[in-house]
């Protein structure tokens, strides 16, 4: 393997858990687009939406399973999955 092509791996600095359940990620107006929460971290979540998700997107995060649900703003994206991070005061539904 090339330098060029090699990546330095560090640790997370949180653990990643693996959660394939369904959510919705609702936008300012109320407009709801469906997900698959893919995995989970104490700082955010992987997700694959029905919809291409834009940086720095402000959503809310529902998880019904979990009786989940945070303010998010997407952080990065590809085409397939996006990272939400949760904002500060992210809490259970009551």
């Amino acid at each position: 393997m090339s330098m060029i092509t090699r990546r330095v791996w560090t640790a997370r600095a949180d653990p990643r858990y693996n959660a394939d359940v369904l959510g919705n990620l609702t936008d300012t107006l109320g407009v709801s687009i469906g997900c698959l929460v893919e995995d989970i971290l104490l700082r955010g979540a992987k997700v694959c939406a029905t919809e291409r998700l834009l940086a720095d997107q402000c959503l809310q995060l529902t998880i019904g399973d979990y009786n989940f649900t945070a303010p998010v703003r997407v952080i990065w994206t590809s085409d397939e999955d996006s990272g939400v991070a949760f904002s500060y005061g992210a809490h259970s539904a009551p």
